[in-house]
């Protein structure tokens, strides 16, 4: 997992994924994690487009695979942990800091 975040939280010379692209434009605020084996990002998206102020910044977005609008979601800010465990179930906020532990 830290190693998931550190990839996303750098901006790649060779990008090799979706986020990678978009990275250069954005800061690293953190990540929303949980453990399994079951793929909760389709779940995700529909559930955070869901909140107050929420948007579909670019149109299929990282869900070329599926048929989900698009698997990011702009947000006015960020939910406050409760508010994230209400929406996405079990899981916890990882800050920057936390993702580039050892």
């Amino acid at each position: 997992m830290a190693a998931r975040c550190r990839q996303h939280d750098r901006i790649a010379s060779r990008p090799h994924c979706h986020l990678d692209d978009l990275r250069p434009y954005c800061d690293f605020i953190g990540v929303w994690v949980t453990h399994g084996h079951e793929r909760l990002e389709h779940h995700w998206a529909l559930d955070l487009s869901a909140l107050p102020g929420s948007r579909w910044p670019l149109p299929r977005f990282g869900a070329s695979d599926c048929r989900c609008p698009a698997h990011l979601i702009a947000l006015p800010k960020r939910p406050s942990d409760g508010r994230l465990q209400q929406t996405l179930g079990a899981g916890e906020w990882l800050e920057p800091a936390v993702c580039h532990d050892p």
